[in-house]
């Protein structure tokens, strides 16, 4: 049969199981004392940035991208309808204004010259005939006209005279009715004479007038053919570099058609793109600055396309340094665009995460040894600053370099 278990053993076995648990609970209490230590994430001190929160000016700026490329380039296309016969240069070569580049074949643009040139003469030939035929029509008209003033004259005197004889008894009115019949119609003549002759100098001058707009039009067409003729003959027309040419001799080209282009690659510009959302913030002579590797030049922008592709817009730059020694033809660039300024703003240094306002986590210093993960709200920015909206005040310190790795974790420690 059972026997009752003594006091000193229940005793005994009660403090063994006060001993377990209180053990237990102390373990527990300690992991969770020292778990956060041992799970703390550290860090090198001389491995990051610390930057501090302070007041100040922040001109915003809307980003951009953007390629180097000359800021003189010219493309150089063929006048006429040809083949190409010679070719003198390469891509690379420096050229010097007037340089020869590629000969083409004249042959059939000279003919057409020759032609036009002889159809000019042909038409100065046919105007300086008019000219004399127009003037001795008009002469022969002013020497009648003349001539019946003569007999007009000769009947006003005739007349006079019948009157006279008339008004003394030795003449008739039958007579003096003719002679006045015979004045009335010279009279008449000489008018029809005098009005025939203006009009004869119209036609001479419009005919004349006419013939000369047909020879203006001929001397502007052998002009335009002799201008086609001086351009086929390829050169570069400033100092310059070649950066393209066709060089395959004998092929035909096509008048309008691309076959050489220069560039001056001492002095460059930018070609930039922008969503066409930000258009209402930037326009023709909005400062921007330049992030060409680790320089920075200044520029303006000096024309915007009218038209969106793809939703970006293209804008060109014009630097002020466009000289600049980092400057190569084709090199990618970050453009910032000037939009605004914000005066007396929180501000912290721009850090690798920002891409537009809004709440981001940072690390803030908040012991000597410690970085504490604060959720942020920030707005505005340019290349160098980020405006703080709250989260931070003046005199905080944070992490602005890259520390992506951590970022699970609440507290890091500085080593």
């Amino acid at each position: 049969m059972d026997r009752p278990i003594s006091e000193d053993v229940k005793k005994s076995r009660r403090k063994k199981a006060v001993m377990k648990w209180g053990g237990i609970a102390t373990v527990v209490v300690m992991l969770a004392i020292l778990l956060p230590m041992i799970m703390r994430k550290s860090v090198n001190r001389s491995s990051i940035v610390i930057t501090d929160v302070d007041r100040g000016t922040i001109a915003t700026s809307l980003s951009a991208s953007g390629r180097v490329e000359p800021a003189f380039e010219q493309v150089i296309v063929s006048p006429i309808s040809t083949r190409i016969m010679e070719v003198y240069c390469v891509p690379g070569d420096s050229l010097q204004a007037g340089t020869p580049i590629m000969l083409l074949d004249l042959s059939d643009t000279q003919t057409s010259l020759s032609k036009a040139a002889d159809q000019q003469r042909l038409k100065q030939i046919e105007i300086d005939r008019k000219k004399l035929d127009n003037s001795t029509s008009l002469s022969d008209l002013e020497m009648k006209i003349r001539v019946k003033e003569m007999e007009v004259n000769s009947l006003q005197v005739s007349l006079e005279n019948e009157r006279y004889l008339d008004s003394i008894g030795s003449g008739t009115g039958e007579r003096v009715r003719e002679a006045e019949m015979k004045l009335e119609t010279e009279k008449l003549q000489l008018q029809q004479m005098r009005a025939q002759l203006e009009n004869s100098r119209k036609v001479a001058e419009a005919s004349i007038n006419s013939s000369n707009v047909e020879l203006a039009i001929l001397s502007r067409d052998l002009g335009d053919m002799q201008r086609k003729m001086d351009d086929a003959k390829i050169k570069s027309p400033r100092n310059a570099v070649l950066t393209f040419i066709n060089d395959q001799v004998g092929a035909q080209i096509n008048a309008g058609e691309h076959i050489a282009t220069i560039a001056d690659l001492s002095h460059f510009r930018l070609k930039g793109e922008l969503a066409e959302g930000y258009l209402d913030r930037v326009g023709t002579g909005s400062k921007v600055v330049v992030k060409v590797g680790k320089t920075s030049l200044d520029g303006i922008i000096t024309n915007i396309s009218p038209n969106a592709k793809d939703g970006l817009v293209t804008f060109f730059v014009s630097l002020t340094e466009s000289d600049a020694p980092c400057l190569r033809s084709g090199l990618k660039a970050d453009i910032n665009v000037l939009s605004d300024v914000i005066e007396d703003a929180v501000r912290i240094r721009r850090f690798p995460d920002y891409k537009k306002p809004g709440k981001y986590w940072i690390y803030v210093l908040t012991s000597d040894d410690t970085l504490t993960k604060t959720e942020v709200t920030l707005g505005e920015s340019n290349w160098e600053y980020v405006e703080v909206i709250s989260g931070l005040k003046p005199g905080d310190k944070v992490v602005t370099s890259d520390i992506s790795k951590f970022n699970n974790n609440k507290n890091i420690t500085l080593k």
